[in-house]
């Protein structure tokens, strides 16, 4: 059974609404503290970098190949071996694919960005 939570959004509005949150010994957890942080130790084949900020996929050959990111105003590559998950969220995720060439043909084109694949629901959702 989910738990319900009474929530009070203003003055005069006052309803009830499932919450969904991952929480471990009455604490809220974190998508890293829940799956990242127990594995890390573990996993030879994995790294996290802190304080860096994406720039761009590496492609090649169809393929992608890596990640090029900013640390610390200094340029930088991590590269796959295998696969590269993106999960840079709602808006992070769209504009990473944009940077990398790809999206939609004409917003691509217009903004002078080498067009890699022709995808035209990337960031169709989006609204500013």
């Amino acid at each position: 059974m989910i738990p319900m939570t009474l929530i009070s959004l203003y003055l005069n509005m006052v309803g009830i609404a499932s919450m969904e949150a991952t929480i471990k010994l009455g604490r809220r957890q974190t998508t890293y503290t829940t799956y990242v942080e127990p594995i890390l130790e573990t996993r030879k084949n994995l790294k996290v970098v802190t304080y860096a900020n994406v720039m761009k996929i590496l492609i090649r050959q169809n393929h992608a190949y890596g990640v090029e990111y900013e640390r610390h105003g200094t340029i930088l590559n991590a590269f796959a071996r295998k696969e590269v998950i993106l999960s840079a969220g709602v808006y992070g995720t769209p504009m990473l694919l944009f940077k990398s060439g790809i999206g939609p043909k004409g917003m691509l084109k217009r903004a002078g960005v080498k067009l890699r694949f022709i995808f035209s629901y990337v960031g169709r959702q989006m609204t500013v």
